[in-house]
């Protein structure tokens, strides 16, 4: 249980009661898509409250600035320090400084601004209604993380993300990507895994 807490501290805002564990910590990554379900359920609650008030494109903006809030932000931040580290077009060591660096750059900001108008425009152009593609969304997204994790080495010992990598077992793997599975097939009526 202390393992879903601390993916749930992690990856949004919502106040949990944590204790620090190393072991409880490498085993969290495997609860990401139970997590993805929950920002997806609070966020078609909101929707189901702002629904018949607003036209679609604030009602877009209003759902994408709840789910920003609940999730602390945290994929703008990596994004933006990606945008920056890149776009500056230097040498391999510059651009992880330039990544590493608290303060935010133009490219960052742009990125962030693209893709926040991207997602509200999505969100505003969907059909109703908008539950399964929040769930759907949320879910595939925290699920996705799994892969990132696993596929790409790590630069430094001293990053977030250290220790997560360790808990990723092919049995863990495989029990969170059916229970994603599940997730998005129950949601959609048997038609979740077609997205």
């Amino acid at each position: 249980m202390n393992a879903l807490l601390n993916a749930i501290a992690f990856l949004t805002r919502i106040p949990v009661p944590v204790r620090p564990n190393e072991r409880d910590w490498s085993r969290s990554p495997l609860f990401y898509p139970v997590v993805g379900l929950v920002i997806g359920l609070l966020l078609s609650l909101f929707d189901g409250l702002i629904a018949g008030h607003f036209p679609p494109l604030v009602r877009g903006v209003l759902i994408l600035g709840l789910w920003v809030y609940l999730t602390g932000g945290l994929h703008l931040d990596g994004l933006m320090d990606t945008a920056d580290g890149f776009g500056a077009y230097r040498d391999r060591e510059r651009t992880l400084q330039i990544m590493k660096d608290s303060r935010v750059g133009a490219m960052g900001v742009l990125a962030a601004i693209l893709l926040l108008l991207l997602k509200a425009s999505a969100l505003a152009s969907l059909s109703e209604p908008l539950f399964f593609p929040l769930v759907a969304a949320t879910v595939a997204g925290r699920t996705a993380l799994l892969l990132a994790i696993c596929a790409f080495p790590y630069r430094s010992r001293e990053g977030i993300g250290n220790g997560l990598k360790a808990g990723l077992t092919p049995f863990g793997l495989t029990v969170s990507f059916l229970t994603a599975a599940l997730l998005l097939l129950g949601l959609a009526g048997g038609g979740g895994l077609l997205l």
